[in-house]
């Protein structure tokens, strides 16, 4: 399966408010973050209607493929914007529409980009619908499950949850995810266990419901960049990929350490560095987020070296990579926020 991976920016408020959803009632703390999330839906769901308009075979035939990707998956909405300044500006905007016409406006500015031969013929054309209901229904059930663990876990009790199994089957370039559930009983390490990985599954979902992320596409994160076997020779004359890699093995945390105040000993080992199936991953905060962007605004050939090393892919599409990463970073850094990966179910809940 290729795994997806996403880039999302971390609001601290964010955190805060499913910490509080856990020691207290999660009615008030999440439907605070419902109010918080709904210029990211109405804006992901007006970028649907604009990719909508875009030809793909029509951009593969004019030698363009890279940028329908870039404009209907990897940026977080159709942004047609060269720099990566630019198009962080053009999502700044977007967010900021005050109501939907202004919004579409926005959107046909940067269509208006584009050559008219890689339009679509026609394009139907539908209203902004807000149909999260099910998926905040299920984040608030989640929220309940993890204060009742959490209690369970410090009072040295066994607790029962029901666990997915998942699956994921990719058609068309689309994940579609199918589940099972099945109850377990759980204590001591693996109720810890437990309650980081529902605990990290829980925060990216809430993200990529909130904010915007950039998808580095298939089977690329920086996560790999640090996980990946390469023996010092190989290495040996990239000193620029040689001192990126250090730099991210000290700046690179575990999601876990957002958590000060509902942390159970133990349930850090439920949110691995690398991004696994169905998780979340490395997590970079504000200050190294910060000391990370010149790696990516001025010359990228040490990031593009250890992809390249780091994946095998070829060197035009690790820089494509470089440039999607930078406009992460970029806006984070704008926003003051830190950085998640997170795998390809958040990214469903991101809309993509």
């Amino acid at each position: 399966m290729a795994q997806r991976v996403y880039l999302i920016p971390v609001d601290p408020r964010i955190v805060e408010l499913l910490t509080s959803a856990i020691l207290e009632d999660p009615g008030a703390a999440l439907a605070e973050l419902r109010a918080g999330s709904r210029a990211h839906v109405a804006t992901a769901s007006a970028s649907k209607r604009a990719v909508a308009r875009l030809d793909e075979e029509r951009f593969k035939a004019s030698g363009r493929a890279d940028d329908y990707a870039r404009y209907s998956a990897l940026r977080p909405y159709c942004v047609t914007e060269t720099s990566a300044a630019a198009a962080v500006d053009a999502v700044d905007a977007l967010l900021g529409a005050g109501d939907e016409v202004k919004r579409q406006t926005l959107f046909e500015d940067q269509l208006r980009r584009l050559d008219p031969s890689l339009f679509a013929t026609s394009a139907g054309v539908a209203r902004y619908v807000d149909d999260t209901a099910e998926q905040w229904a299920s984040l608030k059930a989640d929220a309940g499950s993890l204060r009742r663990m959490r209690e369970a876990a410090l009072a040295g009790r066994r607790y029962e949850h029901r666990v997915q199994r998942q699956e994921a089957l990719e058609e068309d370039d689309l994940v579609m995810v199918t589940e099972e559930t099945e109850a377990m009983t759980f204590e001591g390490a693996a109720l810890a266990e437990i309650y980081g990985q529902l605990l990290g599954a829980t925060l990216g979902r809430l993200l990529g419901l909130s904010l915007p992320s950039w998808w580095m596409g298939r089977d690329f994160w920086l996560g790999l960049l640090l996980a990946a076997e390469m023996s010092p020779f190989q290495l040996l004359p990239l000193s620029g990929a040689r001192r990126l890699r250090k730099q991210l093995l000290r700046l690179a945390q575990s999601p876990a350490d957002l958590f000060p105040s509902v942390a159970v000993e133990g349930f850090g080992a439920g949110f691995p560095l690398l991004c696994e199936a169905y998780g979340t991953g490395l997590y970079l905060p504000p200050a190294a987020v910060r000391e990370l962007l010149p790696r990516f605004e001025g010359s990228r050939k040490a990031f593009v070296s250890l992809g390249v090393k780091a994946t095998g892919y070829d060197r035009g599409v690790v820089e494509q990579i470089a440039g999607i990463v930078h406009e992460a970073f970029l806006w984070a850094s704008r926003h003051g926020f830190g950085l998640l990966e997170g795998d390809e179910l958040v990214g469903a809940y991101g809309y993509r």
